[in-house]
């Protein structure tokens, strides 16, 4: 079609033409002072927005756990340690009164609660207390169905 190609042809030209004389260029750069600071005012509230919105996103985070009190919040003896040691006190005295004092990890030293001494002790020397409950546990089925 002759009447397309000529006007795809004129587009052309004119797109030369506004090249040319700039007309893209002054969309790219900043001539104004003032626009350019409103620019950066902008860029500022912006970020300063995403700041706030993070903020309240933390807040509201925060809403959903327990708040611990500061005092109740427990301290590693490493970080008393450090900063002792950058206030020049000697605190070795300090950290084995500390390590004696802290409740041991682990095991408990007793074996049970019912009071037997030996670890090694039968089932038959329990005492009457867990006797009764053995006997009152409920029976399998298959041994309900033989009494």
């Amino acid at each position: 079609d002759p009447d397309i190609e000529a006007k795809l042809a004129a587009l052309e030209e004119e797109e030369e033409k506004l090249e040319a004389e700039g007309y893209y260029d002054s969309d790219e750069e900043i001539d104004d002072e003032e626009e350019a600071t409103v620019l950066a005012q902008a860029e500022l509230i912006r970020e300063k927005q995403g700041q706030i919105r993070n903020e309240a996103r933390m807040k509201k985070r925060l809403k959903n756990q327990a708040i611990i009190p500061r005092k109740k919040v427990p301290i590693p003896l490493s970080k008393m340690d450090d900063a002792l040691d950058q206030l020049g006190v000697d605190t070795t005295d300090i950290v084995s009164r500390a390590r004696s004092q802290s409740r041991p990890r682990g095991r408990s030293l007793g074996r049970s609660r019912a009071g037997t001494e030996d670890a090694d002790a039968m089932d038959l020397d329990a005492t009457p207390r867990e006797r009764l409950r053995s006997q009152s546990r409920a029976r399998s089925r298959s041994q309900a169905a033989v009494n």
